[in-house]
């Protein structure tokens, strides 16, 4: 059955039914003692994230698989384990360069790993904002580099670090009814955090690298908290680093706590909170010019003539992300988990009007006499206030029978968005500019207000009509609603303000078949939908009636083995995907339309096999195709192909592993014209990276303790530093922008426990 979308003004109250709802509900789960569990063990659906004993088996080829399929789920999933990121990764790692050990997955920080946001992530070539990102359960949705939510991509740099993420899931497809979020058809990128240490510990750790980068941290686990058999761990870090980037430098402070209480044997509480401060000086991209002239590494200047210095170009960032969730089973055969959650995203970012040279400087302010001053040497730039809040309520519930098993649930989602632009001279500090808008008017280019509501409920049933099979039918209804007041948009120089709702009714099955405990194949079929972006409903109506919201159809086999030796999996997918919204530059100005299907195809698979004497070889990868079926073009942005190859050594303490990551060519999204072939292809790259780590026990009665570690990372170790990608044009409109690869990098850590 096809999503049914549609528009309009009745619903005001929308969000009202919304709380009400949680008012209805929230009440229930405290007098029933069922409030959130630790959900940092399951996956988008909700399924749990394991399938295969040997996945926790040192020495098996499953565990040590730097990605792998389990065994239970029910579409293309990879993986990426605790010790696969604990060990093959740069302390300063974010999440996006994790996931590119998975097929199908692209993506680069021009800056270092971590270092900044990630360029062109994308799953499939799907990209961000087409896909969920999931934090313990919760999706996440915002948008970078400017947090607004204008559509569903997110900041890769903003929240958890790379020592507090436990596992991340991989799933490439929109899962069953059971997977919430904005953007199902994509995928979902499900990140989980660490729970604390089963003992008392304090464990200081540092790490020095290339880029005069430095981070220290500080983790202290509490151990059994007095007699309720709870947990906790705090984790404190410092990051400072220049940046691959020239005068691109970025400092970060993140704070994490985790607790976790059980109320009697049938229930558990977790309390999750993070606080992250971020201060960067944000590169936009290079022209050709620039990087032909200042090297491949130019990102901003230290010249304070210039609207590329340094200092008038950055952010100050601070995010917060919390939650409380129980785990019950409160009757028999029954299983509550749910979570209440916030999170917020504080953005004060100032910036040159034009960074990259093709506008002079000059700009306009105001006297105390009320008379208009020019200051034609003066450098001309921009202030942007955005913050965001959401906060939203997750319940699931399971009931078991003999024949299978019941699910239902429900995701509320309110967020609340304020953003504000201006014109501004940087020479004087930041006082009002003129000169852009002209004389006589404001200097203020954007006053927003934006409120998003969502609600999904969803059920589905696992019927095991014979032994190893599950059936998985179930249905989810999608609504979504956009309310938006903006008494000043320059973009089209009058105000917007409209209520936008959208439904939809999406239908899933999923086939699943265990041949015996190491053996299992699936086939699944799934509808998909994701409503339009704010930006493209910027008309003079406040709608346009020629855009029909995004839908997909997923149809997808593939299988998964596991033994001591080996592990195999495969798949093959065939997305239809209807009503493609993309986007056409003229000058200033940019048209929104639908540019009619496109068809994604593609086959996946992943071989880890273990050698003996503890090596053991990998290799995964992936062929993708996405073609428009209008004009039967290459969608921009989907990499040919992705594969990742190499061979690891893990035994008596000691890993070492040498991977080589492979991203395969592709267009770019500057199109000369609507319908027309991208405008320019980027050559297929790759990075080969080198990790060797030591883990030493602890000696004494301390061996309950983690080991100390110490670690090597060489990230790129041929040194490619060639275009990969433009992200956008120049102030212009026309001028591409360009990111390089970041050259190669060094980072060394160590971290060392104390009980």
């Amino acid at each position: 059955m096809l999503g049914i979308a549609r528009a309009g003004r009745g619903t005001q109250a929308g969000f009202g039914f919304l709380l009400a709802a949680c008012g209805a509900i929230f009440p229930v789960f405290v007098q029933a003692q069922s409030l959130i569990v630790d959900a940092g063990s399951v996956s988008a659906s909700g399924q749990t994230a394991s399938g295969g004993a040997l996945m926790t088996s040192p020495g098996s080829a499953p565990y040590e698989a730097p990605s792998i399929a389990p065994l239970n789920e029910g579409q293309p999933t990879s993986v990426i384990s605790a010790q696969s990121i604990a060990n093959n990764f740069a302390a300063t790692s974010s999440y996006s360069d994790i996931v590119k050990l998975s097929p199908s997955v692209s993506g680069t920080d021009p800056d270092g790993p971590g270092l900044m946001e990630s360029q062109a992530l994308s799953i499939r070539g799907f990209q961000d904002g087409q896909f969920n990102v999931m934090f313990d359960g919760i999706p996440i949705s915002e948008t970078a580099p400017g947090g607004d939510p204008n559509d569903f991509a997110h900041h890769t740099t903003s929240y958890f670090k790379e020592n507090d993420i436990a596992q991340i899931i991989v799933d490439r497809g929109p899962g069953t009814a059971s997977t919430i979020g904005n953007a199902t058809f994509g995928g979902t990128i499900a990140i989980l955090t660490k729970n604390p240490l089963p003992v008392a510990a304090i464990t200081p750790s540092a790490s020095l690298g290339s880029f005069n980068t430095a981070q220290q941290g500080l983790e202290y686990d509490t151990g059994e908290i007095g007699q309720t058999g709870g947990l906790g761990v705090i984790d404190i870090s410092h990051l400072k680093s220049d940046g691959y980037l020239t005068y691109a430098g970025q400092e970060r402070n993140n704070i994490f706590g985790k607790f976790i209480l059980p109320l009697g044997s049938d229930t558990v509480l977790t309390f999750l909170s993070l606080y992250n401060h971020t201060v960067q000086h944000t590169s936009l991209g290079q022209t050709a010019a620039q990087i032909e002239a200042l090297g491949s590494n130019y990102g901003l200047s230290n010249d304070p003539t210039s609207q590329a210095y340094t200092g008038y170009n950055t952010d100050h960032v601070d995010t917060d992300f919390s939650y409380v969730g129980l785990t019950s089973r409160f009757a028999p055969g029954w299983r509550l988990e749910s979570k209440l959650y916030t999170y917020g995203y504080d953005y004060n970012g100032h910036n040159g009007l034009d960074p990259n040279g093709n506008s002079p400087n000059g700009t306009t302010t105001l006297a105390a006499d009320g008379t208009y001053v020019d200051h034609p040497n003066n450098v001309p730039g921009q202030n942007l206030r955005n913050a965001y809040r959401s906060i939203g309520l997750i319940t699931r519930f399971e009931r078991r029978f003999s024949a299978g098993d019941v699910k239902f649930g429900v995701w509320l989602d309110h967020q609340r968005n304020r953003r504000t632009l201006t014109e501004i001279d940087l020479t004087q500090g930041g006082v009002y500019n003129f000169a852009p808008n002209g004389v006589g008017t404001s200097p203020v280019d954007i006053l927003l207000r934006n409120e998003t509501n969502t609600l999904q409920p969803y059920i589905q049933l696992d019927l095991k009509p014979i032994p190893g099979l599950t059936l998985t039918p179930g249905v989810k209804y999608a609504y979504f609603e956009r309310n938006l007041s903006e008494p000043i948009n320059n973009e089209i120089g009058q105000a917007v303000g409209y209520i936008h709702e959208y439904h939809a009714l999406l239908p899933s099955f999923e086939a699943r078949y265990h041949f015996n405990p190491a053996w299992s194949a699936y086939a699944q079929v799934a509808e998909g939908y994701l409503g339009p972006n704010r930006d493209v409903l910027y008309t003079t109506s406040g709608a346009d009636p020629d855009l029909t919201p995004e839908t997909t159809w997923n149809y997808q086999i593939g299988m998964a083995r596991q033994t001591q030796n080996l592990a195999l999996d495969a798949d093959a997918y065939l997305v239809h995907f209807n009503n493609l919204i993309s986007a056409h530059s003229a000058g200033p100005t940019t048209i929104f339309y639908n540019q009619g299907g496109v068809i994604y195809r593609g086959i996946e698979g992943e071989a880890t096999y273990n050698i003996g004497a503890g090596a053991s070889i990998f290799a995964n990868g992936s062929l993708n195709d996405a073609n428009t079926t209008a004009h039967h073009t290459p969608l921009a942005e989907t990499p040919q192909f992705t594969a990742n190859g190499g061979v690891i050594y893990n035994k008596n303490g000691l890993y070492a592993a040498l991977i080589d990551q492979w991203t395969g060519g592709h267009y770019d999204n500057n199109a000369l014209a609507p319908g027309n072939v991208p405008g320019q292809w980027y050559a297929p790259y790759n990075l080969l990276n080198f990790a060797l780590a030591y883990d030493l026990p602890m000696p004494g009665r301390n061996r309950q303790l983690p080991p100390i570690k110490f670690k090597i990372d060489i990230e790129n170790l041929t040194n490619q530093t060639q275009i990969f990608d433009s992200v956008g044009t120049a102030v212009d409109g026309v001028t591409p922008l360009y990111f390089t690869l970041p050259g190669r990098s060094v980072f060394v850590s160590l971290s060392v426990p104390f009980g």
